[in-house]
Formats: structure tokens, sequence, C-alpha cells
């Protein structure tokens, strides 16, 4: 009964797969992944689903696995589309099979279709047979309007949509698509559309995806969400709630005949036909309109023009994003009350507004290029406000008045004179740029105080001065700070936060620097200094002891070195520094520290073995009982014959060193630590040290039985080197070694007595 069911509706259904599956390019791909889930060796009932959305392809794949398995079962059946009778989509034009007569128009299909394969069958069915001719024909109709077929598969997901997530989905099909996703989410706040829920469900769903913070709606599904709107009001677009077509625009304005339906304009006024002269009163009727977008290219000619001025913009408007504006102020009674975007870059304007007006929501304000603008209203009440740019704005002279809570000023190529004393109240503020202000004539240390600013920016502003200081973040934790200057003398103690919380500094690579201020010794957390390649630095202040990692490579003119290194843990990078004088060289040699590199031939007072070979034993060392807690510091050098340097090929002249320190304890070798190191390209010989201690003991056992006779350095590279010889001392508890020793001895005295200690 049941397999005569089964037959039954297979027949009813016409389920006879299509096998022609061969020449689909990745197929194969995905049945391998699909596989595993279907635990075919298994008794049980197994449900997979292919999840993904609306023409993509999930049908094919299934198909395409259906047609490999089904054979290896005694009944089977393939049902598609239960909800009405299984219509056979052909796919001989689909994929690899797709013939096109012109490459360039295959490109076109492509990019049409989105790269979805249903779009690619669909469109695919539809040209097929034309000649060239007949497709460039075709092309406009296909690039206005949406296939039937393509429209209704498509639909069938917009359909099953809440009404707001309907609301959300056309915004974005018009509006937003490629933005912003906290840009997005602010502009529709307070629109009761629960916009958090919205984009989830719509990413649930496949019609948009949110990855790197930006919305993405794929072209065939903003192509339905326009058409959508269109049936709004097929014939009056001024009763459409968006409004994105350029003629169609063109013409709602020319006529004023926009109403209360709509509540958005995208309108890229470089696709605008000759010249467009619109009233005075043009957004009269549009009292809804919450986000008006005029753009254009960059290089292109603004051809909207107001000839009589423009008196009215609706007061509900949270975005207005107008390219060129061609007037010098907005409209006398302009409500900003509910913006919260105002980008009027390239504009014409030489001042915003009279006064003081509400701004409670503005959080974007963009006025670069608008190269005639004098003045910036008082914005000290626009308390949301975060981020401002007036980039060359070659007429603004006067520090904009900003709220405390500003975090991006963008003042670059302006020609403002002076950075204010007030500006230590914009504790918020975490970015400054002031490139290429020329007028600029002071800057007020007050700078200093703003604990919380990660870039600032002065390059080539006062007589060619050139600062800039950028904090990189990583996992949250501010990581790297980057100055790049030819006054560090005088700028970093303007410009840095008296609190300077970094934990690298890099000076690499400035050229101009002759030296490094002293107030850098006051950056109590900072650990990595990199000053490599700064070619004219001659002097070193003395840096702070929280200080693990110098990096001074390259620093060919470095002579001096005041104060000293006291980290123990330090790495001390000299390489090529060969211009340093004696003093700084016994310096370095004497600090204690974990790694160092130094140019320089002569062995080191310290040292006293040497041997040619790859291998340095320290033998004999301790053949007694531990005491409780025994520590042993160590210190070996060796030299890298620079001259005869042979690298590998793929080394780009970076020579690896490998390490590896073991002991011998009781006969059986321990390896206690082992590191690489990359060293650049050495124009002389070096001297390489490194250091440490070995706990032996940890446990604090109040005396271990055992011989420890040999401690070993293993030295690999890829340069030629020769093993100088190695310091040994030793330490056990809190004494130091002397005290160790008197014990030691005490120790033999006894066992001489043969009384235990």
């Amino acid at each position: 009964m049941i397999e005569k069911l089964a037959l039954d509706i297979s027949s009813a259904l016409n389920v006879t797969p299509s096998r022609d599956f061969d020449d689909l390019v990745g197929i194969d791909s995905h049945i391998e992944n699909l596989k595993p889930l279907l635990s075919l060796e298994s008794s049980e009932v197994r449900m997979v689903g292919v999840w993904g959305p609306a023409g993509i392809g999930k049908t094919t794949i299934a198909r395409a696995l259906y047609t490999r398995l089904s054979p290896t079962f005694r009944h089977s059946a393939f049902m598609e589309n239960i909800k009405e009778t299984y219509r056979r989509i052909n796919l001989d034009d689909y994929g690899s099979k797709l013939h096109m007569q012109e490459e360039e128009l295959a490109l076109q299909v492509t990019h049409l279709a989105g790269h979805l394969p249903l779009g690619l069958t669909v469109l695919g069915s539809y040209l097929r047979g034309f000649s060239k001719e007949e497709w460039e024909y075709a092309m406009p109709r296909l690039y206005t309007s949406l296939d039937g077929k393509i429209e209704k598969t498509l639909r069938f997901s917009y359909d099953a949509l809440h009404s707001k997530d309907k609301s959300i989905f056309l915004h974005i099909a018009c509006l937003f698509n490629g933005k912003n996703v906290e840009d997005v989410k602010t502009l529709l706040e307070n629109s009761n559309l629960d916009v958090d829920h919205g984009l989830k469900a719509l990413a649930d769903k496949s019609l948009v995806d949110t990855h790197w913070g930006r919305i993405h709606m794929h072209s065939l599904l903003q192509k339905l969400g326009r058409e959508i709107v269109c049936q709004q009001s097929v014939h009056d677009p001024g009763k459409r709630q968006f409004l994105v077509d350029a003629e169609e625009i063109q013409d709602v304005l020319a006529c004023k005949s926009g109403t209360g339906t709509v509540l958005g304009i995208s309108l890229d006024a470089s696709k605008i036909n000759g010249e467009l002269s619109i009233s005075k009163k043009a957004f009269k009727g549009m009292h809804n309109l919450q986000f008006l977008e005029i753009y254009k290219t960059w290089n292109a000619k603004s051809r909207l023009n107001l000839p009589q001025g423009l008196n009215y913009l609706p007061h509900k408007l949270k975005l207005l994003h107008w390219d060129s504006f061609p007037m010098r102020s907005l409209p006398s009674k302009f409500s900003a009350e509910f913006l919260v975007e105002l980008r009027m870059t390239c504009s014409k304007l030489e001042k915003l507004w009279e006064g003081i007006i509400p701004l409670r929501s503005l959080r974007v304000m963009d006025l670069s290029f608008s190269r005639k603008l004098k003045e910036i209203p008082n914005l000290s009440n626009a308390t949301n406000l975060k981020k401002f740019s007036a980039d060359h704005c070659e007429s603004l002279s006067a520090f904009p008045h900003v709220s405390d809570c500003i975090e991006e000023l963008e003042l670059s190529s302006t020609g403002i004179v002076e950075v204010p004393p007030w500006i230590e109240n914009l504790c918020s503020l975490h970015k400054l740029c002031m490139r290429q202000c020329s007028k600029l004539t002071n800057i007020c240390m007050n700078i200093s105080k703003l604990e919380n600013l990660e870039e600032v920016d002065f390059s080539d502003s006062v007589d060619g001065l050139r600062f800039k200081a950028i904090v990189s973040w990583v996992s949250g934790v501010k990581k790297r700070l980057t100055i790049r200057a030819n006054n560090i003398e005088e700028m970093l103690p303007k410009c840095l936060p008296r609190k300077a919380y970094t934990f690298s500094l890099d000076f690499s690579g400035n050229e101009d620097i002759k030296t490094i201020p002293d107030c850098i010794k006051h950056f109590s957390q900072l650990h990595k200094l990199d000053i490599g390649e700064c070619r004219k630095l001659t002097s070193l202040p003395q840096l702070p002891e929280s200080l693990s990692e110098l990096n001074a490579q390259e620093c060919e003119s470095l002579e001096r070195i005041h104060g000293s290194f006291h980290n123990p843990d330090i790495f001390l990078n000299f390489a090529n520094c060969l211009k340093l004088n004696r003093e700084a060289r016994e310096l370095i040699s004497a600090s204690p520290s974990r790694y160092t590199i130094l140019p320089g031939e002569e062995q080191p007072g310290m040292f006293k073995d040497q041997t040619s070979g790859d291998l340095l034993k320290v033998v004999h060392m301790i053949q007694r009982p531990f005491p409780g807690f025994l520590r042993y510091n160590y210190k070996a050098c060796i030299r890298f014959l620079a001259r005869s340097a042979v690298y590998d090929d793929d080394s780009g002249g970076i020579a690896r060193v490998y390490c590896c320190i073991r002991r011998k304890c009781d006969g059986s070798v321990v390896r206690d630590e082992s590191l690489e190191l990359h060293i650049p390209v050495l124009v002389n010989d070096h001297l390489f040290t490194l250091g440490g201690s070995l706990i032996l003991n940890e446990d604090n056992e109040p005396e271990v039985d055992a011989t420890f006779s040999e401690l070993m350095f293993e030295f690999k590279a890829n340069i030629k080197m020769e093993i100088i010889g190695c310091q040994f001392t030793v330490l056990g508890g809190k004494r130091d070694y002397d005290t160790y020793s008197r014990w030691n001895e005490e120790v033999s005295r006894l066992q001489d007595k043969k009384i235990k200690p």
C-alpha cells in the first residue's frame, strides 16, 4: 500500500528530476559537503535543510544530490514547489552552459542577474536565440524592470514578512543599501519600526547582509523593493513613499506634485537631463519628508538650480544630504529639530543659519569643500554631535564651537589661525586632523589634557610643520602610538596626553628627528619604543623603567645614551648603529637585558670561554643538594660575522637565529627554554647577547638531593657566527651569590665530617 501510494504521488507530481548536471560548475563540492550530513550508513531517519536566499540554487543542489543517490534506494521521489503544480525549470542556459554571443553583453547580464543562479537561468532563457542587436535592444528594459519569474520567487520571502519588517526592507531598497548599520539605526530611531529586531529578521531570511558593519541587499532584491514602491502609485510618483528615479524626481520637483506620502528622496543629480530649475516651494507639499539625498559623482557638474531661492524644507527631516547646494545659506525658517545627519559638501554656503537653533538629534555634520563658508554657528547645544568635518573650507578662520561630546574633528586645509585653550573641554575628542592649515599660528598645549585623543595630525600646517600621531587599537586595548614629525621636540609635549597609557610608541622612519624629548621618561606605562631608521637621531634621553623593548636599528647617527636600562627583561636592538661612542657601548653591554644586538667585534670582558661550534656548554656547576628555591642567572654571547654572511634564498636578508637552552640534571637533559629571533641585514660584525633566569626547585622543598652538572646553549642561524662565552651566577632565595657560596662551603664542611646539614 505504501509503495503504491508513493508511486502514485510521484506520477501525479511528474517527479522526474533532470540528470543534466555534468556541466554545473561547483556542484560536486556542494554534494560532497552534504553527504556527511546524510549519514547514509545509519538506519535512522535523517532530515537535512539547505538554507539560503531565494534563487541562489538550493533546489538545483538538492536535485543533483537526489539524482546521484536515488538509484541506491528502492523507491524515491523528488517534490518541488509543493504549494503549486511542479513546473520543471530548463537549466540549459545556466552556469557554464549559458551561451553568450559577446563577452561584454555576458558581463552585463551577469551583473544584472546579481550573480544569482535563478537570475542567470531566467535571463538566459529570455535571451536565448536573440541576435546581438536584439540583446542590445532588450538590455535597457531588463535594467528597469524585474522579470516576472524572478519577481514571483523573491516576492514570496517579502510577503512573509511582518509589516514593520516590510517597511524596513523598502527603506533599505530605496535609501540605505550599502550604508553603515549604526547610522541606519540612528536614522530610523523613534520610527516605531523596531529596527534592531527588523534587521535581524531580514538577515535571518537572507534578504540583507550586515557583515562588516554595513547593510548589503542583493541587486535583484533592491529592484524588487523599488518596484513594490512603484506599484503604490504607478502614474503619480508624488504619492509614493520613496522616489529614486531621476526623471520622476525631476518631474515631481518641477511640478511641485509631491505629497505627504513621500518619506524619502534619493536623487542622483548626475542623471538629470539638461538643467533643472525648481521652485522655492518645491518641497512645500512633502511635509512628512524625512530623508532627502541629492548627490552626484565627484567630477559631475551640478544641474539643479534654485533661481528663486528656497523658502521651505520639511521640519521632519532626519537626513539632509545635498551636494553642491547652490544657496549662500539654508532657508531662514529651517528647522533642524529632528535632523540626524547634515551633509552639504561642495556647497556655495557662506553660513548655515543665524543664531542658535535646537540640534538635539544631530550626530554628523559634513561641510567639506564648501570653499566660501566663512562661519560655523555655535554648535554647543548639539550634545549628540559626534563627527564634524569642514575639510577644505578655505574661508573658515575660527575654530568651531562644538559640544564636549564631539569625537572627531576634520579641519584640514582651512583658514583656522588658532587651536584655542578651551579645547581642553572636549574630553571625548579622539581625532583631530588639521593638515595643511597654512594660517595656523598657535597650537595651545591644552591638547595634552585630552586623554582620549587617539589621532592628531598637523602635517604641513605651520611653516611646513609635519606632525601626525595615531593610536592603533587591538582587541579594545590601546596598542600602538605612531608618530610622524619633523619637530617632535616641540609637538610631543603639546599634543600627547600627559597620561600616556600607551603600550607602544612608534617614531620609526622619522628622518628629521635629532633628539627625543625628555618628557618621554614620564610615560610610565610605555613598553615598546620604536625609533628604527631615525637616521638623524644623535642621542637618547633617560627612558621609562617600564620599557621592555627598544628598537633603534638603522639609527646611523646615534652616538650618545643618557641614562640607563634597569629592566632585566628588556630587548635592546642597536643593529647597524655604528656611531655609538664607547660610553654608550659599555652602558649597553653592562645593562641587564633579555636580548641585546650591538655592533662590534670586541669580546666583552665578562665572557672568558669561546668556541667556534654551535654548542656552548658550561660544565661542573653545581653538584650539591639544592636549597629551597634556587635561581641561576645566565648571560651568553655570540658574534655574527656580517662580512661572510650567507642568507637563505627566501630570507629577504633577515638573519634568523634559533637558541635552545638545556641543562643536565642527574644525568638527564631537561629543556628549559627555546626562542627564535629575526635580525635585520647587518653591515658590520655584531654581538648578540641573551640573558635570563632559570629556576630549580620551584616547589620550595627544604632540600633536593640532585646533581646539576651542565648548562648548554645551542645556537642555529642562517648567518655565520662564533660563540664567545657565558657568564653564570647562582641565587638562592633572597641570598646573593656570596651568601649562596658560603652556604655551599658549609655543606662541604659538614659532608667532610659526615654530618648531615
